[in-house]
């Protein structure tokens, strides 16, 4: 390091400062300067800011002869230049401004954050020097390498000067792992990740009060990929670590805690809980207490805990409720009652960047139901208020812009914020099957099926296994489909959505047993409307209409805002001979699906479905007016139903025999209800000998 004090007359400036500042002077962010102001994340950043400029231009950015000159050349941004002339990256000149912003809602919001963007300027130093790049991606590269030396120089400054009793060597050090996901759902993950938040914070608080303990911050597990214990004791010398598995049990979930030595693995305890479905409050203060009963620590009375990244307790509860009601969007009203507590959460919290990311989820997730244009206008305003925050890329931001691009239908706008994610985070999941939809909905299926083998590839998890083997299946490529399905086979048992896909291509095979075995146990697992509704499309298709009735109608009174479920019920009513009842199913249906055009009124799926819908109430005119280019195997069946509808078998033939030679399943044009009249004059011996070929 530069020695900076040695400018100055005496060795002040390595000093405490007066009892009514609180730490070094020269590293003090101005708003410690002027008001009473805590120590928090913002005024760290500010910290780390001067140690990067200093480090990088070879001088102290505000430090002078004197204090009362120092501070005013940090009151005043009076910035020391260089002796000599230094060129660094834009981006991080940019970053260090960011660090010294005068206002602490301009700065990094953590230190995760800032690491993200060290690493993107790390790899993109890596492809100049490959071509030819070397001078100044070698000086930044340089430094770039000692960052986890820098932040650790950082953190031994700030408990010289702030807290020394809160020192490594003083103390045992403690880490959270991230909480496992035992049911895989990806939307609980969030919530995971805010409980072991909240926790490490309390543990953190306590532990000063227990024995000297030291809590790895979360954002310091976040850099590794899959912090294992032997990972965390390696690069934090962790003396206790605590994991934990959260498991669905229908109405409840068990969360089980483990306690191990860092060094060798040793188990030092552990414990279950039963966690309700709702009430996380409780759920927050229960797992808190059986930590610290782990830990053999006492709480001291009075002590403020859980505000998270929160300014109020009643602010993160608010978030964590908001989380626990998105998790189960599929229940009734969820979504909304969600949106209230996240919306709550940042109103109560204004500066609580993380409800309003949740808040973002949670509004885009409303935004594909009818009636819901409203929620993705406001999704993208707090969008653009967050940018407006945070003038620095941020990838979950790129993310979110590119789902509101794809909830209009605006397909290679979504794909360019998507591949914008990738650059900033090439392991984002999201943004791989986001990116993999937008490239499906476009018709570049070799693109879509080549981000979700990556997908799979870095991730082996059923969730993503479950992804590619529906694309393949919704794409006709059954071969394919059955080995994503063997995979999901091996690497879980009774999760719905598994058995959902199993149930699905085994019904395209004609397996109606096996496929009525998935869909019933699927039910059994989760009662929820796809699967009432996956169960009575089998029904239908058995031509069991008055089965398929019964649990059409439980489903469309799960999800009453569904137009799909509207139509499959309308389709039985039909087929039943309930004409008056079908007639107005549809007219429901068409009323939800022409809400979600005004959203996304080009997108062809959408179209072919109301062209369908239309062709099937006897409006044919309108019907063919609205049938959109059939450009993909499933769309080249749905217009063909319509044709057969509407009086026009010839083209009707004509597409179903470019689907099937395409790799749609034979089996299911000929189970299919609206083409029995035309069978006789499709050549299905042919086609029968195409595929045999094939």
């Amino acid at each position: 390091l530069t020695n900076w004090s040695s400018n100055c007359s005496g060795d002040w400036s390595n000093q405490t400062t007066a009892q009514q500042l609180k730490g070094t002077l020269p590293y003090l962010a101005p708003e410690l300067l002027q008001t009473n102001s805590e120590l928090t994340v913002a005024t760290d950043v500010f910290a780390f800011g001067v140690l990067l400029y200093q480090l990088l231009y070879g001088v102290h950015p505000f430090l002078r002869a004197d204090a009362n000159s120092t501070m005013q050349a940090i009151l005043q941004q009076d910035w020391q230049q260089p002796p000599q002339a230094v060129k660094l990256p834009a981006a991080l000149v940019s970053l260090i401004k960011n660090c010294l912003a005068t206002q602490p809602m301009q700065r990094p919001d953590d230190f995760a954050q800032l690491a993200r963007q060290l690493r993107q300027q790390q790899q993109i130093a890596i492809k100049r020097q490959r071509f030819g790049a070397w001078y100044w991606a070698s000086r930044w590269q340089s430094w770039l390498s000692i960052a986890p030396l820098l932040l650790l120089l950082f953190v031994w400054l700030g408990q010289q000067s702030v807290d020394k009793a809160r020192l490594l060597s003083q103390g045992q050090t403690l880490a959270i792992l991230p909480f496992d996901n035992l049911g895989a759902d990806p939307s609980v993950d969030q919530f995971l990740q805010g409980m072991a938040l909240s926790l490490s914070q309390d543990l953190a608080t306590i532990g000063l009060h227990n024995g000297q303990v030291w809590v790895v911050p979360p954002a310091e597990l976040a850099r590794l990929k899959q912090p294992s214990r032997e990972q965390v004791y390696q690069q934090y010398h962790s003396d206790l670590i605590v994991s934990g598995a959260l498991q669905h049990l229908g109405a409840s979930r068990r969360l089980t805690l483990t306690l191990q030595h860092g060094a060798d693995g040793r188990l030092l305890g552990s414990t279950e809980l039963d966690l309700p479905l709702n009430g996380w409050r409780d759920a927050q203060q229960q797992v808190r207490s059986a930590l610290l009963q782990l830990l053999d620590w006492q709480q001291p009375l009075g002590l403020a805990l859980s505000k998270g990244v929160a300014t109020s307790d009643e602010a993160y509860q608010a978030y964590l409720t908001g989380l626990s009601l998105l998790y189960r969007f599929d229940y009734k009203d969820n979504i909304q009652r969600s949106i209230d507590q996240l919306q709550r959460a940042t109103e109560l919290a204004p500066e609580f960047t993380e409800a309003k990311f949740a808040l973002i989820s949670a509004l885009l997730r409303h935004a594909r139901m009818p009636d819901a244009v409203a929620s993705l206008h406001k999704a993208e305003q707090l969008l653009l208020s967050i940018e407006d925050a945070r003038p620095t890329e941020h990838v979950r931001v790129m993310v979110f812009k590119a789902d509101t691009y794809l909830l209009r239908s605006q397909f290679l706008k979504a794909v360019k914020f998507f591949e914008q994610a990738l650059v900033l985070d090439a392991d984002n999941p999201n943004s791989l099957i986001g990116i993999a939809r937008a490239h499906t909905q476009l018709g570049n299926l070799s693109e879509a099926e080549s981000y979700l083998i990556l997908l799979t590839n870095k991730f082996s998890h059923w969730h993503f296994y479950n992804t590619l083997a529906l694309f393949y299946y919704d794409t006709s490529q059954t071969a394919k489909a059955l080995t994503a399905f063997e995979k999901l086979q091996a690497t879980t048992l009774n999760n719905d959505l598994v058995l959902q896909t199993i149930g699905a291509i085994k019904m395209s095979q004609a397996d109606y047993i096996g496929a009525q075995k998935a869909f019933e146990q699927a039910l059994h697992v989760e009662p929820t409307a796809e699967n009432y509704s996956n169960l009575a499309t089998l029904f239908f298709y058995q031509k069991s209409y008055s089965r398929a009735v019964s649990h059409f109608e439980i489903a469309v009174k799960l999800a009453p805002n569904r137009f799909q479920l509207w139509g499959n019920l309308a389709d039985s009513y039909r087929w039943s001979g309930r004409k008056d009842d079908a007639l107005m199913s549809y007219n429901r249906a068409l009323t939800l699906l022409n809400h979600r055009l005004r959203l996304s009124p080009n997108h062809p799926k959408l179209q072919m479905q109301k062209a369908l819908f239309l062709a099937k109430s006897g409006q044919e005119s309108h019907a063919l007016k609205t049938l959109p280019e059939a450009s993909s195997t499933r769309m080249k069946v749905s217009a063909a139903q319509v044709y057969e509808l509407t009086g026009k078998r010839q083209q009707a033939i004509e597409l179903l025999q470019a689907a099937v030679k395409e790799g749609y399943s034979i089996n299911a044009v000929t189970e299919e209800p609206e083409f029995a009249g035309l069978l006789e004059e499709l050549d299905l011996t042919n086609l029968q000998h195409y595929h045999l070929r094939q």
